[in-house]
Protein backbone atom coordinates (compact mmCIF):
# COMPACT_ATOMS: atom_id res chain seq x y z
CA UNK A 1 0.00 0.00 0.00
CA UNK A 2 2.60 2.46 0.84
CA UNK A 3 4.71 1.56 -2.25
CA UNK A 4 1.74 2.69 -4.56
CA UNK A 5 1.21 5.60 -2.58
CA UNK A 6 4.40 6.30 -3.30
CA UNK A 7 4.35 6.07 -6.83
CA UNK A 8 0.76 7.77 -6.86
CA UNK A 9 3.18 10.64 -5.20
CA UNK A 10 5.69 10.76 -8.05
CA UNK A 11 2.99 10.75 -11.09
CA UNK A 12 1.75 13.58 -10.03
CA UNK A 13 4.63 15.71 -10.45
CA UNK A 14 4.29 16.02 -14.11
CA UNK A 15 0.23 16.41 -14.40
CA UNK A 16 -1.50 18.68 -15.85
CA UNK A 17 -1.42 20.02 -19.27
CA UNK A 18 2.49 19.88 -19.87
CA UNK A 19 5.04 21.24 -22.59
CA UNK A 20 7.05 18.18 -23.78
CA UNK A 21 9.39 17.52 -26.87
CA UNK A 22 10.31 14.12 -27.60
CA UNK A 23 14.03 13.22 -28.59
CA UNK A 24 14.68 9.57 -30.89
CA UNK A 25 17.77 8.05 -32.05
CA UNK A 26 19.49 4.79 -33.74
CA UNK A 27 22.80 3.52 -33.69
CA UNK A 28 23.95 2.95 -37.66
CA UNK A 29 22.81 5.02 -40.85
CA UNK A 30 21.73 1.16 -41.86
CA UNK A 31 18.56 1.17 -38.92
CA UNK A 32 18.29 4.91 -39.93
CA UNK A 33 17.73 4.00 -43.92
CA UNK A 34 15.88 0.38 -43.16
CA UNK A 35 14.52 -0.36 -39.52
CA UNK A 36 11.18 0.98 -38.24
CA UNK A 37 12.38 2.17 -34.63
CA UNK A 38 12.18 5.85 -35.04
CA UNK A 39 8.93 5.27 -36.97
CA UNK A 40 8.08 3.36 -33.74
CA UNK A 41 9.61 5.40 -30.69
CA UNK A 42 7.79 8.57 -32.53
CA UNK A 43 4.03 6.44 -32.73
CA UNK A 44 4.62 5.32 -28.45
CA UNK A 45 5.83 8.80 -27.78
CA UNK A 46 2.74 10.50 -29.53
CA UNK A 47 0.05 7.74 -27.72
CA UNK A 48 1.53 8.43 -24.28
CA UNK A 49 1.69 12.25 -24.84
CA UNK A 50 -2.33 11.90 -26.19
CA UNK A 51 -2.74 9.60 -23.31
CA UNK A 52 -1.68 11.87 -20.81
CA UNK A 53 -3.30 15.10 -22.41
CA UNK A 54 0.13 17.16 -22.73
CA UNK A 55 1.57 18.63 -25.76
CA UNK A 56 3.98 17.89 -27.95
CA UNK A 57 5.47 20.86 -29.18
CA UNK A 58 9.03 19.90 -30.63
CA UNK A 59 10.62 16.75 -32.25
CA UNK A 60 14.33 15.68 -32.39
CA UNK A 61 15.82 13.02 -34.11
CA UNK A 62 19.37 11.63 -34.53
CA UNK A 63 19.11 9.11 -37.28
CA UNK A 64 22.78 6.84 -37.18
CA UNK A 65 24.36 8.13 -33.85
CA UNK A 66 25.68 6.72 -30.67
CA UNK A 67 24.31 7.37 -27.62
CA UNK A 68 27.93 6.66 -26.24
CA UNK A 69 28.84 10.24 -26.41
CA UNK A 70 26.93 13.79 -26.58
CA UNK A 71 28.18 14.32 -30.26
CA UNK A 72 25.24 14.80 -31.88
CA UNK A 73 23.73 17.64 -33.37
CA UNK A 74 19.84 17.69 -32.56
CA UNK A 75 20.34 15.99 -28.75
CA UNK A 76 22.90 19.07 -28.72
CA UNK A 77 19.99 21.53 -29.99
CA UNK A 78 17.38 20.04 -27.96
CA UNK A 79 19.85 20.59 -24.42
CA UNK A 80 20.18 24.06 -25.55
CA UNK A 81 16.38 25.06 -26.36
CA UNK A 82 15.25 23.02 -23.21
CA UNK A 83 17.77 25.56 -21.16
CA UNK A 84 16.61 28.89 -22.75
CA UNK A 85 15.24 31.79 -20.33
CA UNK A 86 11.69 31.25 -21.93
CA UNK A 87 11.34 27.58 -20.28
CA UNK A 88 10.07 26.10 -23.94
CA UNK A 89 9.70 22.57 -21.98
CA UNK A 90 8.65 20.95 -18.96
CA UNK A 91 9.89 17.56 -20.17
CA UNK A 92 12.13 15.66 -22.24
CA UNK A 93 10.19 12.40 -23.57
CA UNK A 94 12.23 10.02 -24.89
CA UNK A 95 10.85 5.66 -25.21
CA UNK A 96 13.89 4.71 -22.84
CA UNK A 97 16.93 5.82 -21.67
CA UNK A 98 19.26 4.39 -23.92
CA UNK A 99 18.24 6.72 -26.46
CA UNK A 100 19.05 9.49 -24.10
CA UNK A 101 22.40 7.72 -23.65
CA UNK A 102 24.31 4.92 -23.18
CA UNK A 103 26.90 6.22 -20.39
CA UNK A 104 25.34 5.93 -17.10
CA UNK A 105 27.80 9.30 -15.78
CA UNK A 106 26.37 11.65 -19.23
CA UNK A 107 23.05 10.49 -18.58
CA UNK A 108 23.23 11.82 -15.11
CA UNK A 109 24.83 14.90 -16.17
CA UNK A 110 22.75 15.93 -18.61
CA UNK A 111 19.41 15.04 -16.47
CA UNK A 112 20.46 17.22 -13.68
CA UNK A 113 21.61 19.95 -16.02
CA UNK A 114 17.79 19.71 -17.29
CA UNK A 115 16.73 19.03 -13.80
CA UNK A 116 17.85 22.66 -12.52
CA UNK A 117 16.35 24.10 -15.70
CA UNK A 118 13.11 22.88 -14.47
CA UNK A 119 12.89 20.24 -17.50
CA UNK A 120 12.29 16.52 -16.05
CA UNK A 121 13.55 13.43 -18.29
CA UNK A 122 10.99 10.96 -19.08
CA UNK A 123 11.13 7.32 -20.22
CA UNK A 124 8.00 6.49 -21.48
CA UNK A 125 8.62 2.69 -21.06
CA UNK A 126 10.99 2.90 -18.12
CA UNK A 127 8.52 5.40 -15.48
CA UNK A 128 10.75 6.30 -12.29
CA UNK A 129 9.65 8.75 -9.42
CA UNK A 130 12.11 11.08 -7.84
CA UNK A 131 12.33 9.17 -4.22
CA UNK A 132 15.86 7.41 -3.82
CA UNK A 133 14.68 4.14 -4.74
CA UNK A 134 13.65 5.36 -8.23
CA UNK A 135 16.84 6.95 -8.50
CA UNK A 136 18.81 4.46 -8.03
CA UNK A 137 16.75 2.21 -10.48
CA UNK A 138 17.31 4.78 -12.97
CA UNK A 139 20.95 4.53 -12.42
CA UNK A 140 21.11 0.48 -12.56
CA UNK A 141 19.50 0.59 -15.85
CA UNK A 142 22.07 2.95 -17.07
CA UNK A 143 25.05 1.06 -15.87
CA UNK A 144 23.07 -1.99 -18.33
CA UNK A 145 22.57 -0.10 -21.44
CA UNK A 146 25.85 1.39 -21.01
CA UNK A 147 27.47 -2.54 -20.43
CA UNK A 148 25.41 -3.90 -23.79
CA UNK A 149 26.83 -0.87 -25.90
CA UNK A 150 30.40 -2.08 -24.65
CA UNK A 151 29.53 -5.51 -25.46
CA UNK A 152 27.69 -5.16 -28.70
CA UNK A 153 31.01 -2.74 -29.70
CA UNK A 154 33.38 -5.37 -28.66
CA UNK A 155 31.40 -8.27 -30.93
CA UNK A 156 31.15 -5.88 -34.02
CA UNK A 157 34.97 -4.76 -33.81
CA UNK A 158 35.65 -8.65 -33.52
CA UNK A 159 33.73 -9.01 -36.06
CA UNK A 160 34.89 -6.42 -38.29
CA UNK A 161 38.79 -7.05 -37.62
CA UNK A 162 38.25 -10.76 -38.96
CA UNK A 163 36.52 -9.04 -41.98
CA UNK A 164 39.83 -7.25 -42.45
CA UNK A 165 41.95 -10.39 -41.78
CA UNK A 166 39.77 -12.10 -44.90
CA UNK A 167 40.69 -9.39 -47.18
CA UNK A 168 37.46 -7.17 -46.96
CA UNK A 169 36.61 -3.83 -47.15
CA UNK A 170 34.76 -2.78 -43.55
CA UNK A 171 33.23 0.71 -45.20
CA UNK A 172 35.82 3.65 -44.02
CA UNK A 173 35.66 6.43 -46.18
CA UNK A 174 37.19 5.09 -49.92
CA UNK A 175 40.80 7.36 -51.02
CA UNK A 176 41.19 8.58 -54.04
CA UNK A 177 41.96 6.56 -56.67
CA UNK A 178 40.36 3.60 -54.97
CA UNK A 179 36.53 2.60 -55.03
CA UNK A 180 34.86 -0.76 -53.79
CA UNK A 181 34.25 -3.73 -55.56
CA UNK A 182 31.52 -6.71 -54.77
CA UNK A 183 32.93 -10.00 -54.49
CA UNK A 184 30.44 -11.55 -52.45
CA UNK A 185 27.05 -12.02 -50.31
CA UNK A 186 26.48 -13.47 -47.04
CA UNK A 187 22.84 -13.50 -45.96
CA UNK A 188 21.65 -9.69 -46.92
CA UNK A 189 25.46 -8.27 -46.49
CA UNK A 190 27.26 -7.70 -49.86
CA UNK A 191 31.48 -8.27 -49.03
CA UNK A 192 33.66 -5.59 -50.74
CA UNK A 193 37.06 -5.28 -51.51
CA UNK A 194 39.19 -2.25 -53.17
CA UNK A 195 40.16 -2.08 -56.49
CA UNK A 196 41.86 0.60 -58.22
CA UNK A 197 39.50 2.99 -59.75
CA UNK A 198 41.72 4.17 -63.30
CA UNK A 199 40.67 7.49 -63.40
CA UNK A 200 41.12 9.06 -60.45
CA UNK A 201 44.17 6.64 -59.64
CA UNK A 202 45.79 9.03 -62.79
CA UNK A 203 44.83 12.22 -60.57
CA UNK A 204 46.92 10.43 -57.75
CA UNK A 205 50.31 9.52 -59.71
CA UNK A 206 49.92 13.33 -60.95
CA UNK A 207 49.55 14.59 -57.65
CA UNK A 208 53.06 12.81 -56.46
CA UNK A 209 55.02 13.90 -60.19
CA UNK A 210 53.58 17.50 -59.29
CA UNK A 211 55.56 17.17 -55.85
CA UNK A 212 58.78 15.89 -57.51
CA UNK A 213 58.52 17.54 -61.19
CA UNK A 214 56.70 19.75 -60.97
CA UNK A 215 54.02 21.09 -63.95
CA UNK A 216 56.71 21.38 -66.94
CA UNK A 217 56.03 24.92 -66.37
CA UNK A 218 57.89 25.14 -63.51
CA UNK A 219 60.07 23.22 -60.59
CA UNK A 220 58.74 20.54 -57.94
CA UNK A 221 55.21 21.98 -56.43
CA UNK A 222 54.95 22.27 -52.30
CA UNK A 223 51.68 20.84 -50.61
CA UNK A 224 49.94 24.18 -51.05
CA UNK A 225 51.03 24.33 -54.41
CA UNK A 226 49.92 21.43 -56.16
CA UNK A 227 46.19 22.00 -54.35
CA UNK A 228 46.12 25.74 -56.08
CA UNK A 229 46.85 24.13 -59.48
CA UNK A 230 44.35 21.27 -58.93
CA UNK A 231 41.91 23.55 -58.28
CA UNK A 232 42.64 25.81 -60.95
CA UNK A 233 42.55 23.19 -63.35
CA UNK A 234 38.86 22.27 -62.79
CA UNK A 235 40.13 18.47 -60.49
CA UNK A 236 37.55 17.81 -57.38
CA UNK A 237 38.15 15.77 -54.22
CA UNK A 238 36.53 12.33 -53.87
CA UNK A 239 33.36 14.54 -52.71
CA UNK A 240 33.69 16.80 -55.08
CA UNK A 241 34.79 19.68 -53.21
CA UNK A 242 38.16 21.81 -53.69
CA UNK A 243 41.25 20.76 -52.33
CA UNK A 244 43.27 22.15 -49.47
CA UNK A 245 46.12 21.54 -47.82
CA UNK A 246 45.06 18.90 -45.59
CA UNK A 247 43.60 16.73 -48.71
CA UNK A 248 46.95 16.95 -50.52
CA UNK A 249 49.18 15.94 -47.46
CA UNK A 250 47.23 13.36 -46.68
CA UNK A 251 47.26 11.81 -50.34
CA UNK A 252 50.87 11.98 -50.13
CA UNK A 253 51.26 10.04 -47.34
CA UNK A 254 48.68 7.24 -47.64
CA UNK A 255 50.33 4.03 -47.93
CA UNK A 256 47.16 2.34 -49.55
CA UNK A 257 48.97 3.70 -52.54
CA UNK A 258 51.91 1.66 -52.82
CA UNK A 259 49.51 -1.71 -51.87
CA UNK A 260 49.59 -1.45 -48.30
CA UNK A 261 46.26 -1.09 -46.00
CA UNK A 262 45.72 -0.70 -42.01
CA UNK A 263 42.28 -1.57 -40.44
CA UNK A 264 42.65 -1.01 -36.93
CA UNK A 265 45.22 1.46 -37.08
CA UNK A 266 43.98 3.66 -34.07
CA UNK A 267 40.49 3.97 -31.87
CA UNK A 268 37.72 6.21 -33.18
CA UNK A 269 36.89 8.11 -30.23
CA UNK A 270 39.70 8.60 -28.86
CA UNK A 271 41.94 9.31 -32.10
CA UNK A 272 44.74 7.81 -30.34
CA UNK A 273 47.19 4.98 -32.62
CA UNK A 274 46.78 1.61 -31.33
CA UNK A 275 49.88 -0.59 -30.66
CA UNK A 276 51.29 -1.95 -34.09
CA UNK A 277 50.27 -5.60 -33.07
CA UNK A 278 46.88 -4.96 -33.18
CA UNK A 279 46.81 -3.48 -36.83
CA UNK A 280 45.95 -6.18 -39.56
CA UNK A 281 47.29 -5.07 -42.66
CA UNK A 282 45.46 -6.25 -46.15
CA UNK A 283 46.84 -5.52 -50.17
CA UNK A 284 45.62 -3.40 -52.81
CA UNK A 285 46.52 -3.27 -56.19
CA UNK A 286 49.35 -0.41 -56.05
CA UNK A 287 48.95 2.73 -57.76
CA UNK A 288 52.31 4.63 -56.77
CA UNK A 289 56.13 3.25 -56.94
CA UNK A 290 57.14 2.37 -54.26
CA UNK A 291 60.66 4.39 -54.52
CA UNK A 292 58.71 7.50 -55.57
CA UNK A 293 56.65 7.26 -52.92
CA UNK A 294 59.50 7.02 -49.89
CA UNK A 295 61.48 9.49 -51.53
CA UNK A 296 58.49 11.63 -51.20
CA UNK A 297 58.18 11.05 -47.06
CA UNK A 298 61.14 11.52 -46.92
CA UNK A 299 61.07 15.21 -48.76
CA UNK A 300 57.99 15.89 -47.11
CA UNK A 301 59.31 17.08 -43.66
CA UNK A 302 62.61 18.68 -45.23
CA UNK A 303 60.07 21.31 -46.98
CA UNK A 304 57.84 22.10 -44.47
CA UNK A 305 57.76 25.59 -43.76
CA UNK A 306 58.12 24.75 -39.90
CA UNK A 307 61.83 23.51 -41.04
CA UNK A 308 62.60 25.78 -44.54
CA UNK A 309 62.34 29.41 -43.12
CA UNK A 310 61.75 32.16 -45.79
CA UNK A 311 65.19 33.60 -44.78
CA UNK A 312 66.92 30.32 -46.16
CA UNK A 313 65.32 31.43 -50.04
CA UNK A 314 65.53 34.72 -50.06
CA UNK A 315 68.86 35.86 -46.89
CA UNK A 316 71.64 37.13 -48.29
CA UNK A 317 73.94 34.08 -47.55
CA UNK A 318 73.97 31.64 -50.87
CA UNK A 319 74.05 28.41 -49.16
CA UNK A 320 72.10 29.16 -46.33
CA UNK A 321 69.65 26.50 -46.48
CA UNK A 322 71.71 23.78 -48.58
CA UNK A 323 74.65 23.40 -46.57
CA UNK A 324 74.61 20.91 -43.84
CA UNK A 325 77.44 19.32 -41.61
CA UNK A 326 77.93 15.23 -42.08
CA UNK A 327 76.60 15.05 -38.92
CA UNK A 328 73.29 16.04 -40.63
CA UNK A 329 73.00 19.58 -38.67
CA UNK A 330 72.51 22.62 -41.01
CA UNK A 331 75.82 25.03 -41.38
CA UNK A 332 75.20 28.50 -40.21
CA UNK A 333 76.81 31.32 -40.30
CA UNK A 334 79.83 32.43 -37.75
CA UNK A 335 82.47 35.02 -38.09
CA UNK A 336 86.02 35.80 -36.66
CA UNK A 337 88.30 38.52 -36.80
CA UNK A 338 91.90 38.12 -37.79
CA UNK A 339 95.28 39.99 -36.94
CA UNK A 340 94.82 43.26 -38.76
CA UNK A 341 91.12 43.36 -38.07
CA UNK A 342 89.46 42.00 -40.57
CA UNK A 343 86.51 40.43 -40.44
CA UNK A 344 86.27 36.48 -42.00
CA UNK A 345 82.60 34.66 -42.11
CA UNK A 346 82.86 30.95 -42.51
CA UNK A 347 79.59 28.42 -42.26
CA UNK A 348 80.03 25.94 -39.08
CA UNK A 349 78.10 23.33 -37.59
CA UNK A 350 75.44 24.56 -35.81
CA UNK A 351 75.01 21.38 -33.53
CA UNK A 352 78.56 22.01 -32.52
CA UNK A 353 77.62 25.78 -31.98
CA UNK A 354 74.58 24.85 -29.67
CA UNK A 355 75.67 21.52 -28.11
CA UNK A 356 79.17 21.80 -28.02
CA UNK A 357 82.40 18.78 -29.49
CA UNK A 358 80.12 16.07 -27.86
CA UNK A 359 77.15 16.69 -30.58
CA UNK A 360 79.80 17.34 -33.25
CA UNK A 361 83.51 17.97 -34.06
CA UNK A 362 82.91 21.45 -35.63
CA UNK A 363 83.22 21.15 -39.27
CA UNK A 364 83.91 24.62 -40.47
CA UNK A 365 84.76 26.36 -44.11
CA UNK A 366 85.34 29.79 -44.92
CA UNK A 367 81.75 31.36 -46.98
CA UNK A 368 83.40 32.75 -49.78
CA UNK A 369 85.70 29.73 -49.86
CA UNK A 370 82.99 27.24 -50.37
CA UNK A 371 80.87 29.37 -52.02
CA UNK A 372 83.38 29.55 -54.82
CA UNK A 373 83.90 25.72 -54.44
CA UNK A 374 80.37 24.53 -55.01
CA UNK A 375 79.48 27.08 -57.92
CA UNK A 376 82.75 25.80 -59.80
CA UNK A 377 82.04 22.59 -59.39
CA UNK A 378 78.70 22.76 -60.97
CA UNK A 379 79.88 25.03 -63.72
CA UNK A 380 82.85 23.10 -64.82
CA UNK A 381 81.71 19.33 -63.88
CA UNK A 382 78.04 19.07 -63.99
CA UNK A 383 76.97 21.85 -66.05
CA UNK A 384 79.44 20.17 -68.94
CA UNK A 385 77.08 18.80 -72.41
CA UNK A 386 79.01 15.29 -71.41
CA UNK A 387 79.01 14.81 -67.92
CA UNK A 388 75.20 16.01 -68.37
CA UNK A 389 74.58 13.81 -70.80
CA UNK A 390 76.04 10.83 -68.48
CA UNK A 391 73.97 12.03 -65.53
CA UNK A 392 70.53 12.61 -67.34
CA UNK A 393 71.12 9.06 -69.27
CA UNK A 394 69.41 7.03 -66.43
CA UNK A 395 66.20 8.69 -66.10
CA UNK A 396 65.91 8.24 -70.00
CA UNK A 397 66.86 4.36 -69.18
CA UNK A 398 63.99 4.50 -66.19
CA UNK A 399 61.35 6.57 -68.30
CA UNK A 400 61.38 3.85 -71.24
CA UNK A 401 61.43 0.93 -68.82
CA UNK A 402 57.96 2.37 -67.50
CA UNK A 403 56.84 2.89 -70.95
CA UNK A 404 55.03 -0.78 -70.65
CA UNK A 405 53.18 0.41 -67.33
CA UNK A 406 52.59 3.51 -69.12
CA UNK A 407 50.73 1.55 -71.94
CA UNK A 408 48.71 -1.06 -69.71
CA UNK A 409 47.20 2.33 -68.03
CA UNK A 410 45.95 3.68 -71.24
CA UNK A 411 44.76 0.48 -72.24
CA UNK A 412 42.73 0.70 -69.07
CA UNK A 413 41.53 4.07 -69.40
CA UNK A 414 40.52 3.16 -72.88
CA UNK A 415 38.29 0.72 -71.49
CA UNK A 416 36.81 2.98 -68.95
CA UNK A 417 35.94 4.92 -71.42
CA UNK A 418 34.32 2.64 -73.84
CA UNK A 419 32.42 1.61 -71.26
CA UNK A 420 31.28 4.90 -70.08
CA UNK A 421 30.57 5.70 -72.98
CA UNK A 422 28.42 2.81 -73.55
CA UNK A 423 26.73 3.54 -70.28
CA UNK A 424 25.90 7.30 -71.59
CA UNK A 425 24.63 5.92 -75.36
CA UNK A 426 21.86 3.78 -73.18
CA UNK A 427 21.02 6.41 -70.81
CA UNK A 428 20.22 8.73 -74.07
CA UNK A 429 18.16 5.54 -75.12
CA UNK A 430 16.69 5.52 -72.89
CA UNK A 431 15.38 9.12 -73.19
CA UNK A 432 14.70 8.66 -76.43
CA UNK A 433 12.60 5.98 -75.73
CA UNK A 434 10.75 7.09 -72.43
CA UNK A 435 10.41 10.65 -72.80
CA UNK A 436 11.13 10.83 -69.32
CA UNK A 437 14.20 13.52 -68.09
CA UNK A 438 13.65 13.34 -64.25
CA UNK A 439 16.19 15.06 -62.02
CA UNK A 440 18.34 11.19 -61.29
CA UNK A 441 18.44 10.50 -65.10
CA UNK A 442 19.79 13.97 -65.45
CA UNK A 443 22.25 13.91 -63.13
CA UNK A 444 23.47 10.60 -64.23
CA UNK A 445 24.18 11.80 -67.63
CA UNK A 446 26.01 14.43 -66.21
CA UNK A 447 28.14 12.25 -64.27
CA UNK A 448 28.79 10.46 -67.34
CA UNK A 449 29.77 13.09 -69.91
CA UNK A 450 32.04 13.98 -66.57
CA UNK A 451 33.86 11.10 -66.25
CA UNK A 452 34.22 10.34 -69.92
CA UNK A 453 36.06 14.11 -69.64
CA UNK A 454 38.55 13.24 -66.90
CA UNK A 455 39.76 9.76 -69.04
CA UNK A 456 40.16 11.75 -71.74
CA UNK A 457 42.51 14.44 -70.24
CA UNK A 458 44.35 11.27 -68.12
CA UNK A 459 44.47 9.86 -71.83
CA UNK A 460 46.15 13.02 -73.81
CA UNK A 461 48.49 13.59 -70.55
CA UNK A 462 49.89 9.93 -71.03
CA UNK A 463 49.76 10.40 -74.69
CA UNK A 464 52.04 13.19 -75.16
CA UNK A 465 55.29 12.95 -76.21
CA UNK A 466 57.45 11.41 -73.74
CA UNK A 467 61.05 12.37 -73.05
CA UNK A 468 63.66 10.59 -75.36
CA UNK A 469 67.17 10.99 -76.42
CA UNK A 470 66.62 13.27 -78.51
CA UNK A 471 65.36 16.00 -75.90
CA UNK A 472 69.34 15.91 -74.62
CA UNK A 473 71.16 16.73 -77.76
CA UNK A 474 74.78 18.45 -77.31
CA UNK A 475 73.20 21.45 -78.42
CA UNK A 476 70.76 21.99 -75.87
CA UNK A 477 73.19 20.47 -72.76
CA UNK A 478 75.72 23.22 -73.53
CA UNK A 479 73.29 26.20 -73.88
CA UNK A 480 71.66 24.77 -70.91
CA UNK A 481 75.13 24.69 -68.80
CA UNK A 482 76.29 27.50 -70.11
CA UNK A 483 72.97 29.84 -69.69
CA UNK A 484 72.83 28.40 -65.56
CA UNK A 485 76.55 28.75 -65.23
CA UNK A 486 75.94 32.33 -65.74
CA UNK A 487 73.41 32.60 -63.55
CA UNK A 488 74.13 30.96 -60.56
CA UNK A 489 78.17 32.62 -60.48
CA UNK A 490 76.85 36.44 -61.17
CA UNK A 491 73.43 38.66 -60.02
CA UNK A 492 72.22 39.32 -56.60
CA UNK A 493 72.45 36.40 -54.13
CA UNK A 494 68.43 35.88 -53.94
CA UNK A 495 68.85 35.10 -57.58
CA UNK A 496 71.74 32.95 -57.53
CA UNK A 497 70.76 30.77 -54.49
CA UNK A 498 66.93 29.90 -56.16
CA UNK A 499 69.25 28.39 -59.42
CA UNK A 500 71.18 27.16 -56.84
CA UNK A 501 68.00 25.29 -54.68
CA UNK A 502 66.78 24.03 -57.77
CA UNK A 503 69.50 21.74 -58.70
CA UNK A 504 70.56 20.49 -55.64
CA UNK A 505 69.36 19.43 -52.75
CA UNK A 506 72.16 19.63 -50.35
CA UNK A 507 75.53 20.24 -49.76
CA UNK A 508 77.50 18.22 -46.96
CA UNK A 509 80.34 19.36 -45.63
CA UNK A 510 82.72 16.65 -44.69
CA UNK A 511 86.24 16.06 -42.91
CA UNK A 512 88.23 16.82 -46.42
CA UNK A 513 84.91 16.37 -48.85
CA UNK A 514 82.32 17.92 -50.02
CA UNK A 515 79.21 16.39 -51.87
CA UNK A 516 76.53 17.90 -54.13
CA UNK A 517 73.70 15.92 -54.06
CA UNK A 518 70.70 16.39 -56.41
CA UNK A 519 67.88 14.85 -57.93
CA UNK A 520 67.69 13.06 -61.79
CA UNK A 521 64.37 14.29 -62.66
CA UNK A 522 64.34 17.24 -61.76
CA UNK A 523 67.72 18.66 -63.45
CA UNK A 524 65.75 16.77 -66.82
CA UNK A 525 63.15 18.46 -66.44
CA UNK A 526 64.91 21.99 -66.37
CA UNK A 527 66.67 21.11 -69.20
CA UNK A 528 64.10 20.06 -71.40
CA UNK A 529 61.67 23.41 -70.16
CA UNK A 530 64.56 25.63 -70.31
CA UNK A 531 67.00 27.59 -67.42
CA UNK A 532 64.10 30.17 -67.36
CA UNK A 533 61.79 27.55 -65.46
CA UNK A 534 64.60 26.02 -62.96
CA UNK A 535 64.47 28.51 -59.87
CA UNK A 536 62.13 26.65 -57.65
CA UNK A 537 62.92 25.84 -53.92
CA UNK A 538 64.15 22.11 -53.98
CA UNK A 539 64.57 20.07 -51.26
CA UNK A 540 65.05 16.23 -51.27
CA UNK A 541 66.69 12.72 -51.14
CA UNK A 542 69.48 12.01 -53.18
CA UNK A 543 69.64 10.99 -56.54
CA UNK A 544 72.92 12.33 -57.91
CA UNK A 545 76.19 13.24 -56.56
CA UNK A 546 79.48 14.13 -57.44
CA UNK A 547 81.50 12.54 -58.93
CA UNK A 548 83.39 9.90 -56.24
CA UNK A 549 86.85 11.04 -58.74
CA UNK A 550 86.00 14.93 -57.76
CA UNK A 551 88.93 17.19 -56.22
CA UNK A 552 86.22 17.83 -53.63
Amino acid sequence: MAAKKRSAANQTVLAGPLRVCSYCRVSTGRQADSDLSIPDQNRQIADYVAAKGWGLVATYVDPGLSATDDNRPQFQAMIERALDDDHPFDAVLVHSYSRFFRDSFKLELYRRRLEKAGVKLVSITQELGDEPADAMMRQLIAMFDEHQSRENGKHVRRAMQENARQGFYNGSPVALGLTTKVVARHGNRDKKILVVDPVEAELVRRIFLLYRDGDGGSGPMGVKAIATWLNRHGYRTKRGGLFGVAAVHTILTNRAYIGETTFNRRCSRTLRNKPADQHIHGEVEPIVDGPLFEWVQQALPSRSPKVVAPRVVTGPILLTGLASCSCGAAMTLRTGTGGKGKVYRYYTCSACARKGKAACPGRSIRMDHLDSLVVDTLTKKLLQPDRLAMVLSAVIDARSRRAEEVDTRIRRLEQTRFEARDKLRRLVDLVEQSDIVDDEIKSRIAHRRDEIAKVDAELERLQAPRLGAEDFCHETLARFGQLVAENITNGPIPFRKGYLRALLDRIEVDDGVIRLIGNTHVLAQAVKDGPANVQEVRRSVPKWRARKDSNL
